[in-house]
């Protein structure tokens, strides 16, 4: 009975603080304990870094509904009268009995501070006692708040979907070594300006740093694999990303990574990663020599390392010039699509086909020389280059596209080389200044009729003398007299 009143005696005198101040340290192997309210710190068991929270029956309440898709599922809220007294605990939660962990759900109020513990013990009213690791920040826990600063536990595993999305006033985050994946969107449209991305980090998903305006710079960490689609897009004005080193570990980049990022301008990826390597600030996918990405400051380069330009690559990138060399034999679908700052286009002789949307809305676009290699130019390829003042189309193109040139409003000539045979709809619809039409290929030479608009507005049309001219021609148009241009034929607009 001594005995037993003795070891009363000492845990009392424990809790109540006789070793040792409140949140102090006590003696080796025991814990620090915190008496007031009920938060308490415990290296007990655990990390000595674990900051480790317990729950009364007092200390919350309860909500339990059914989800369809998920189920029944309970919702536990801090008391009004424990989030006063501790406001960085300002937060929900849903506990798993299964796997004994917690997740994260949401504030409780407007808080601005928090901190995320890495455990959770549960007293229930029937005095059972539950402890629960917080492995997961729920999906869109956060969106939409005041968060000025949050502190992630040791244990959170997974950042869910939109979890920080619009939390303007969060300008840096740590994310602990613990956390394995960043869903979507998770920081999008975020005041952040700095994060540090742990070292057991495998995933980031679609468009987790979205329209950041304020984030200039990130490592991603050799622990991750996936980087997912859309990871820093943007629109003009809304991204200020400026540099980028990607770590050996990953295998899988996502479309438009860096779609309108204009101020990017350095892209690095570590030696040693065996999918992707990084030369002139471009990312190549190794086998395939694929240029998946690239940036304002880019040059392809010329070794042969790059043999195509990637589906999206410079999408909306602050690009003033590029010049695609020999040893790249086709532009993707979109590749410089929206590039606004590009003036200047050398595509030599090496490339044969040119896709769809590949300089759509260039809009500062001046100068392009389309290699004499090139066989095809792809639907919508110029259209809304409206800089754009003269092209020259190689005799070795065969097809241009539906839309190709449209709206480029400023063009005024336009050479169609020797062995075009096809020139799609609408491919010089808006071309409203188009006055001049060269024409050396000998079945447009002859065509009855077309829906390219290619001669909608134009008044002076030369065609390579000895070619057959069709109705297209001579039903608007009347042979002139004499030409000013030496080996060709003039018809001028009929009155």
């Amino acid at each position: 009975t001594s005995i037993n009143k003795i070891e009363v005696y000492l845990t009392l005198e424990t809790l109540q603080g006789g070793t040792g101040s409140a949140g102090g340290t006590g003696s080796e192997g025991g814990a620090d304990v915190e008496t007031e309210g009920w938060e308490i710190t415990t290296a007990t068991g655990e990390t000595e870094d674990e900051n480790v929270v317990e729950l009364t029956p007092e200390d919350y309440t309860s909500t339990t509904t059914t989800d369809g898709a998920t189920g029944e599922k309970t919702i536990y809220t801090p008391t009004n009268s424990f989030v006063n007294k501790y406001p960085q605990y300002a937060f929900t939660f849903s506990l798993n009995d299964t796997d004994k962990t917690a997740t994260i759900t949401g504030p409780v109020g407007e808080p601005t501070e928090l901190d995320i513990p890495s455990r959770l013990i549960i007293n229930n009213e029937n005095e059972n006692v539950k402890k629960y690791k917080t492995t997961n920040i729920g999906v869109g826990a956060f969106k939409d708040t005041d968060l000025t600063s949050i502190t992630l536990g040791k244990g959170v595993e997974s950042i869910g979907d939109n979890a920080f999305e619009r939390c303007y006033m969060l300008e840096s985050i740590e994310i602990p070594d613990s956390v394995k994946s960043i869903g979507k969107n998770v920081f999008s449209v975020s005041g952040l300006r700095s994060i540090t991305l742990g070292n057991s980090l495998e995933s980031i998903g679609e468009g987790a740093f979205s329209i950041c305006e304020d984030l200039t710079s990130i490592d991603i960490p050799d622990s991750v694999t996936t980087l997912g689609d859309y990871l820093f897009y943007g629109y003009p004005g809304t991204t200020a990303l400026q540099s980028i080193t990607i770590g050996t570990g990953v295998t899988s980049i996502g479309k438009k990574m860096f779609g309108y990022c204009p101020d990017l301008r350095s892209i690095t990826v570590k030696e040693g990663n065996t999918k992707y390597q990084s030369a002139g600030n471009c990312i190549i996918e190794t086998a395939s020599k694929t240029l998946i990405a690239g940036c304002k400051e880019s040059v392809i380069p010329t070794d042969g390392s790059v043999t195509s330009i990637g589906k999206q690559a410079f999408n909306g990138c602050g690009l003033i010039s590029i010049i695609i060399p020999d040893s790249v034999a086709s532009i993707g679908d979109l590749a410089f699509n929206g590039c606004d700052s590009l003036t200047s286009i050398t595509i030599l002789d090496g490339v044969k086909s040119i896709g769809q949307q590949a300089f759509e809305y260039c809009t500062s676009l001046t100068f392009v020389t389309i290699g004499n290699g090139v066989e095809s130019i792809g639907n919508y390829a110029f259209k809304n280059c409206t800089s754009l003042t003269s092209i020259t189309i190689p005799d070795n193109v065969e097809s241009i596209g539906e839309w190709t040139f449209s709206d480029c409003t400023s063009l005024t000539s336009v050479t169609i080389g020797n062995n075009v045979t096809s020139i799609g709809r609408y491919a010089f619809w808006g071309c409203d200044s188009l006055t001049t039409v060269t024409i050396d290929s000998a079945t447009i030479a002859g065509l009855g009729s077309s829906d390219s608009e290619l001669l909608d507005n134009a008044t002076k049309v030369y065609v390579i003398s000895g070619l057959t001219v069709g109705s297209y021609i001579t039903g608007s148009f009347t042979k002139a007299a004499s030409s000013d241009r030496e080996g060709y034929v003039l018809y001028t607009k009929n009155a």
